[in-house]
């Protein structure tokens, strides 16, 4: 079969976005996050502490700077819910970008590329996650084991 431009493009931009699909869990196992306190960090700019894991995750992002990116992520079959609680969030998607101000919320679908950044320093949001998020609940049993 014959490719055109059009079609070349388009799969490219396919195979380029699909490289960048990494869960929460591949992120870990990049290190590019860590798991320490019972939270998780990136580049000690960002913690999400887990408080509830039953059904659902609910966690608590604190960005500490203006500027602080969550790198680009998905969730396997899950829907993440985010609601800005302090300062305020810009997130981007695949088809756009919208900025979250306090108690605004977003529904992430699932599968769905995104990735969060805090428009001011010591921005926080609540992250809830349906069916719950595996790595953020392993990172709660981290914590419990140590008996912090």
């Amino acid at each position: 079969m014959i490719m055109t431009d059009s079609l070349k493009q388009v799969n490219e931009i396919f195979n380029r976005t699909n490289k960048e699909l990494d869960t929460i869990k591949d992120l870990l196992e990049k290190g590019d996050m860590i798991i320490e306190g019972g939270r998780l960090k990136q580049n000690g700019n960002i913690e999400l502490e887990t408080i509830y894991d039953i059904d659902s995750t609910v966690s608590i992002g604190k960005f500490l700077k203006q500027g602080n990116i969550m790198k680009s992520h998905v969730h396997d079959n899950i829907v993440e819910y985010l609601i800005c609680i302090k300062g305020s969030f810009g997130i981007t998607l695949p088809y756009g970008y919208r900025i979250l101000k306090i108690k605004d919320c977003a529904s992430i679908p699932e599968g769905c590329l995104h990735s969060t950044t805090a428009l001011e320093d010591i921005s926080m949001i609540i992250a809830i996650c349906v069916p719950a998020e595996k790595s953020y609940k392993e990172s709660m049993k981290k914590c419990n084991n140590r008996g912090e």
